[in-house]
């Protein structure tokens, strides 16, 4: 008796596992030219890879707040693309220009970011949000950050 009851528990346990690695293996789908990530699509700019140690997936910003972060790197350049959403289901609409200038890239509107001292490891970032989520994408230049934009 003891012998099934460990059985069905551990059955049960190795479910929960696998269904937990399925849910968060739709967080990010890439091929060799785009990705997904929450959702969204982006293009990876030629040279790009994405950077699988640095890639966070569905972690906790806050109580209301969930993200996923996938790093892209070329050499010594880097690519940050995070996407955000409320987990109470709330929707995000838009941004004030307080995080930038009100810009479109890639027929994309959003706040193009150039302060350095709020942008980590790059030059430029677009922040926008898409279908209820917001959008944060940053690059070595403006060109590379409008090839990652798809939209």
């Amino acid at each position: 008796m003891n012998n099934k009851i460990i059985a069905i528990c551990l059955i049960l346990t190795m479910t929960s596992l696998s269904l937990t690695a399925i849910a968060a293996s739709d967080s990010l789908i890439e091929t060799d030219s785009t990705l997904t990530l929450n959702g969204i699509n982006f293009n990876i700019p030629d040279g790009y890879t994405v950077d699988k140690a640095q890639t966070k997936l569905d972690y906790t910003v806050d109580k209301y707040n969930k993200a996923s972060t996938c790093i892209l790197k070329n050499g010594d350049k880097m690519i940050n693309i995070t996407v955000g959403y409320i987990t109470n289901g709330a929707q995000i609409t838009g941004y004030d220009n307080i995080y930038g200038t009100n810009k479109t890239i890639s027929g994309v509107n959003g706040s193009l970011l150039t302060d350095n001292t709020k942008i980590e490891n790059n030059e430029v970032a677009f922040l926008h949000p898409l279908r209820g989520k917001s959008v944060y994408i940053s690059a070595p230049d403006e060109d590379t950050l409008s090839q990652v934009i798809e939209e």
